[in-house]
């Protein structure tokens, strides 16, 4: 069953599972794990996508729950150096780099809130899908807190 759709330049992909989790961490900051994962698609000369998106315990400066309801972050680099940290990566034929996107979270019900997200992405593939891809994600995310 679809919950959304990722589209990666002019390829789309239904959503099959999207998560957003959060928790404080040691430093009593809000810290988020994002697992989204689309059908695979058959693009012919047995080229098979399946692409994915991660966040592993993500520090979000201004993005604090639960009530995520109506925000908007603008997220520039894929590699936070601050803290020496991956953000998002986009996981196609290997782990790349997700970076200059904006997530707004639209409508939140209980454990449910929808996600439009867009940005750039490597998908190290071939010219049109190397460097700087654009991609945009609408879903309906499952929302948990710890």
């Amino acid at each position: 069953m679809s919950i959304g759709m990722l589209q990666i330049l002019d390829l789309d992909f239904q959503i099959i599972s999207a998560n957003w989790q959060g928790h404080k961490n040691e430093d009593d900051e809000w810290v988020w794990t994002v697992f989204v994962d689309t059908e695979e698609r058959d693009l012919g000369r047995l080229d098979l996508w399946k692409p994915s998106i991660r966040g592993d315990e993500a520090f979000l400066k201004g993005l604090e729950g639960p009530h995520l309801e109506g925000k908007k972050i603008y997220i520039p680099e894929a590699y936070d150096t601050a803290r020496a940290e991956w953000l998002f990566t986009m996981y196609v034929f290997e782990h790349e780099d997700v970076f200059d996107h904006t997530l707004e979270f639209e409508k939140q019900l209980e454990d449910k809130i929808n996600v439009a997200w867009s940005g750039k992405c490597n998908i190290a593939w071939d010219e049109k899908y190397g460097t700087d891809v654009p991609f945009k994600l609408e879903a309906e995310f499952t929302l948990s807190f710890e």
